[in-house]
């Protein structure tokens, strides 16, 4: 398992990727908390940077599984 310190995430290991970037599994630092980090490929476009944003925004709080 590879580890890698971004900001207060520790990238634990690759869960997948498509079109838009990868999904790692991370841990909060400051938290503790097991998370899903996203790293945007750097080609995306603003749009759908900004469309993914207010997407995430509506579903926060949600307890969806």
């Amino acid at each position: 398992m590879c580890e890698q310190l971004l900001h207060h995430m520790l990238q634990v290991r690759h869960i997948g990727g498509g079109g838009f970037g990868e999904i790692y599994e991370a841990e909060d630092l400051a938290t503790g908390e097991q998370v899903a980090m996203k790293l945007e490929s750097s080609w995306c476009s603003r749009q759908v940077l900004k469309m993914e944003v207010a997407v995430l925004k509506r579903l926060q709080g949600l307890h969806l599984f």
